[in-house]
């Protein structure tokens, strides 16, 4: 039955690729900057790209001090929690970025729970004036 199964697959499989709807995965060689070195299609030779479908908006994936900070956190914290907040409780710095989040998002509103800002500035972050944003980047 496996076999059926298996063959079945790889039938749909090249229909798919042959319709040009199967995707590639791109394999990133580098960091992520405007400029990236990639494999692709799989296996093949790498090439430099310029990098249009990142969430580095702001440039900051690179920069040395968040690098650091970075590298702080894990020194002190490992890897995190390994589970959900619900389940294992939440670590005083992620209570620490929640109330500055909130700080931020809401001065005026000291009622507003940071759980609550932290989402909101999330949704809403798009809608933000670029211009605040670049002051956070300095």
């Amino acid at each position: 039955m496996y076999q059926r199964v298996k063959y079945d697959f790889k039938q749909e499989l090249i229909k798919i690729k042959e319709a040009g709807l199967f995707k590639d995965e791109r394999v990133i060689l580098s960091d992520q900057k405007p400029d990236i070195k990639v494999s692709y299609p799989m296996g093949s030779e790498a090439k430099e790209v310029i990098n249009l479908c990142s969430n580095n908006y702001l440039g900051l994936a690179n920069h040395p001090r968040l690098i650091e900070a970075a590298h702080q956190t894990l020194d002190k914290y490992g890897l995190g929690l390994a589970s959900v907040r619900f389940i294992c409780g939440t670590q005083d710095l992620h209570k620490q970025l929640e109330k500055k989040i909130s700080d931020f998002s809401f001065p005026w509103s000291p009622k507003v729970s940071p759980e609550f800002a932290s989402r909101f500035l999330r949704l809403t972050l798009k809608n933000r004036s670029i211009k605040r944003l670049l002051h956070l980047k300095r």
